[in-house]
């Protein structure tokens, strides 16, 4: 059982409303809902009643929230006291990731927990290699890269020459990303002929020649017509979106591929590619250290979504 667990109940008894109790909370829905579940499986029996129309506590339910409510007085008043004698360390946290789309909902939901608190958090968009040195020096407390199958073996010896070791999270498929308006989103799915009549925009990673020559050929690169790199997703998706151009991303089962943006009074979408091209994703550490305590807590976050 986790603090904010406790505040989760208190703020859903006193809204009425798992969704309204999210807003209120600065959180997603989907992760309240799987904090709450994990909760009630841990003390064995169901706290909130769900109806149609929102929900109600149940006899323990009622029991428990007196309980929180008290510990969660508790905790004020020693958080007061901790704030008062300026006890309170900042929490920093820097995330070194091939992707920031990736982690994006996960780290922002970590930010709105903490909002509060006086923290310096950090996420930089960067190659492989740029990854590798910030674990060795000591620069990030986490890196994520995604492994193209056909690469795996090449890039596990890198890493072991580093004194790193990968953890698998998850297989990805790529998938390819458009806007909504693009004359191939009404399809459940293209091929990479297909997409060659379009100008393919991507970011610029540095590596990916060294690394990802046969990946860069199942993707049929060098056979686009028109190829546009850009440094940051804002710009990307301003090219999808007025050239009618695509890229590819990486898709994950619950995980939106990249942030859809409200300014840009449209959507994007992800559609499913006929060739079956897959990458392993996880993350990188040294083999000999533990991630720091934050980057537990953000880790835990993350596997819960994906």
């Amino acid at each position: 059982m986790k603090l904010e667990q406790i505040n989760y109940i208190i703020e859903v008894a006193k809204l009425g409303s798992i969704n309204k109790a999210a807003k209120s909370l600065l959180m997603s829905q989907p992760n309240l809902s799987l904090s709450i579940k994990s909760l009630e499986d841990e003390l064995g029996f169901t706290i909130f009643k769900r109806l149609p129309r929102g929900i109600e506590l149940t006899k323990e339910g009622s029991i428990f929230l007196q309980h929180a409510k008290s510990i969660n007085t508790s905790m004020d008043s020693i958080n007061k006291l901790a704030k008062k004698n300026n006890t309170i360390s900042p929490i920093n946290f820097f995330i070194s990731v091939q992707y920031s789309s990736t982690v994006f909902y996960t780290l922002v939901d970590l930010i709105k927990k903490y909002r509060d608190a006086e923290l310096d958090f950090k996420i930089q968009q960067t190659d492989f290699f740029s990854i590798i040195d910030n674990i060795n020096h000591g620069h990030c407390d986490i890196g994520f890269i995604s492994i193209p199958n056909t690469q795996k073996f090449l890039i596990d010896n890198i890493l072991k020459m580093n004194g790193l070791e990968f953890i698998h999270l998850s297989n990805t498929r790529l998938c390819a990303y458009m806007d909504s308006s693009h004359p191939l989103s009404i399809k459940s799915s293209v091929s990479l002929s297909d997409l060659l009549k379009y100008p393919l925009a991507h970011l610029n990673i540095s590596d990916k020649y060294f690394l990802y020559s046969s990946f860069l050929n199942q993707i049929k690169f060098d056979d686009f017509k028109q190829k546009i790199s850009v440094d940051d997703y804002c710009s990307l998706l301003f090219l999808l979106k007025d050239l009618n151009a695509i890229t590819f991303t990486f898709k994950f089962d619950n995980l939106t591929p990249m942030p859809n943006i409200e300014s840009f009074q449209g959507t994007f979408k992800s559609i499913d590619l006929n060739e079956d091209i897959t990458c392993s994703f996880g993350y990188i550490k040294p083999i000999s250290s533990e991630l720091s305590p934050i980057a537990e807590e953000f880790l835990e976050n993350f596997k819960s979504i994906l």
